[in-house]
């Protein structure tokens, strides 16, 4: 079953007719600034040659879909291999991975738990926080037949958990907000580590979980996480890493090699963590400051000599400051600095420098304790910091009508789901996999909503719907995308008696697929919709039909947009 998508974007395309001359090339310098008492030490980076910034797509991937950061798989996702961790719980494989690597999920927070455990084989003092990702997700759409036939499957495919054991620190106050309550502001998260199943097997003597565990989709164990905020006419980064204390990743013996190949260890002593976030600053503009905070820390085997202040400049022109906390526990860098195409002018006066800056640090002592934390807090001070004005639209999924029908005057049973989905290109909120105020699930009218009972449709009988979501999105840079996965239940056709065909496969009474018919998807007719929302005034509205079909079926369904 494949997902079908109907665009529709608010966006401007600017195609440069250059390519980049010269790559930019930095120069780093330890200075002495004797203005101050006690005298400061400070390392200047000097842009001694400007080029373009390199376009590849990680920049926008920060800004728009991951919350203003990307973790350390900035330089690609590492492969772990399929080899199940075993741990030294009396359940074998527990932690099987989904696709080998280690993955980074972002979405709309939806709640945290901990698991406090001790069954004799293994004492737990686990960190659980869930995320809530698109359906329409790259990695969900690449594994959802595997993901799908998970036993005994706790959430839909796109709730994602994220669990470490962090025994040494306090576990509220990695997020400084209670258990099932968001502090104000943070609805969104980051999240990066090994993408698996878990199956737990056994009894969870905890009052979260009553009964049997079930299987998670989890990132285990959580490496990374982040999450942004605004504060006046600053932003605010909360940037955390931790190595996990069980000790049930960092050791060949750990794993299942008969079950997969271990291409490499999940967790390594010490490890290394880094974080990237993108900076665009005006080289006319004023300086931007960012100041660096440790909120915690535990067992950092990162010594580093770059100096606590970072200046950044072109032409004797201070671009950016940044101040770390003493230790000398982190290293900084920049990466990926050059002018922005689509911002450039030819004198370069008002040009845009686009580009990264990498925060590094190394967890785990390598003669003896393997676990560690660095919660860190990255703050923009910002002059030039535009923030988008908010706007809200309803989006309506109205009514559905069957105009046609091939199991003659039968009902026609119609599965699967239509949604909406809204982006921003705005850089704060950083957010594009924006789900509605008012929801946790971007899931208009679907089987997922009502388990597996189909929506059963009569010719030229329309169903009434009017569910609705609300979006808060910026004025300018906004998108709504309608999507769509629908079959029909063509009984005329396939030897289907007992249940509704799924992904297109035909199933006996017992279940076992004995072949496929093409014929109940439903495919879509419709051409893209495209509309400007900043030109819909307050109460304006725009209606629009989709239309589905296969075989002798068709389907059609209204979708109204309103500007609140």
């Amino acid at each position: 079953m494949k997902f079908f998508f109907v665009l529709i974007t608010i966006h401007f395309l600017f195609c440069p007719s250059f390519e980049a001359s010269a790559q930019t090339r930095l120069q780093f310098i330890k200075m002495t600034d004797k203005k101050h008492q006690p005298v400061e030490h400070y390392r200047r980076c000097n842009i001694t040659s400007l080029g373009f910034h390199s376009n590849d797509g990680k920049y926008d991937l920060a800004v728009h879909e991951q919350l203003g950061v990307i973790g350390s798989d900035f330089m690609g996702s590492l492969k772990i291999g399929k080899a199940p961790a075993e741990g030294p719980l009396s359940v074998k494989d527990i932690w099987t991975p989904i696709d080998g690597y280690k993955r980074t999920f972002v979405g709309k927070h939806r709640e945290i738990f901990c698991m406090d455990l001790n069954d004799g084989a293994a004492s737990d003092d686990d960190w659980n926080i869930t995320l809530e990702t698109e359906m329409t997700n790259p990695l969900l759409v690449a594994n959802r037949d595997k993901l799908e036939r998970l036993p005994d499957r706790k959430y839909a495919i796109n709730v994602i958990n994220g669990e470490i054991d962090i025994k040494q620190i306090n576990k509220n106050h990695l997020m400084k907000y209670s258990n099932y309550a968001p502090k104000k502001y943070i609805d969104y998260i980051g999240m990066y580590g090994p993408w698996v199943s878990d199956p737990g097997g056994r009894i969870w003597p905890v009052t979260k979980l009553k009964g049997e565990h079930g299987t998670y989709i989890e990132l285990h164990p959580l490496e990374q996480l982040w999450w942004t905020e605004k504060k006046g006419n600053s932003r605010i980064y909360h940037l955390n890493a931790a190595n996990d204390n069980s000790g049930r990743f960092n050791k060949h013996s750990n794993f299942d090699k008969d079950h997969g190949v271990l291409e490499n260890l999940w967790q390594t002593n010490p490890m290394t963590h880094t974080f990237h976030v993108p900076f665009s600053l005006s080289l006319k503009g004023q300086k931007v400051s960012y100041y660096l905070a440790a909120t915690s820390k535990n067992n950092i085997s990162g010594s580093y000599t770059d100096g606590l202040e970072h200046r950044l400049f072109y032409n004797a022109h201070h671009l950016l400051t940044i101040k770390e906390p003493k230790g000398d526990f982190v290293k900084i860098d920049f990466v990926n600095v050059g002018l922005d195409k689509d911002a450039f002018t030819r004198d370069q006066t008002d040009s845009i420098v686009k580009g990264f800056i990498k925060i590094e640090t190394s967890l785990g002592d390598p003669a003896g304790d393997y676990a560690g934390n660095l919660f860190l807090t990255l703050r923009e001070q910002n002059p030039n910091l535009k923030i988008e004005k908010p706007r809200r639209f309803k989006v309506t999924l109205q009514k559905m009508v069957c105009t046609s029908v091939d199991d003659g005057d039968s009902e026609e049973e119609v599965i699967g789901f239509i949604g909406v989905r809204a982006t921003s290109n705005a850089q704060y909120p950083v957010q594009a996999n924006v789900l509605p105020d008012d929801s946790q699930t971007a899931l208009l009218w679907s089987r997922l909503d009502d388990g597996n009972n189909p929506q059963k449709m009569k010719k030229n009988k329309p169903i009434t719907i009017n569910k609705s979501f609300v979006y808060t999105l910026p004025e300018v840079g906004s998108s709504i995308t309608v999507f769509a996965n629908l079959d029909e239940d063509d009984k005329s056709m396939d030897n289907n008696v007992t249940m509704l065909d799924d992904d297109s496969w035909i199933y006996d009474k017992s279940g076992g697929r004995i072949g496929t018919d093409g014929d109940d998807r439903l495919l879509p007719e419709f051409t893209e919709w495209k509309i400007p929302l900043n030109q819909l005034n307050p109460g304006q509205s725009k209606v629009q039909d989709f239309k589905f079909g296969s075989g002798g079926t068709k389907i059609k369904f209204s979708i109204k947009i309103k500007a609140l």
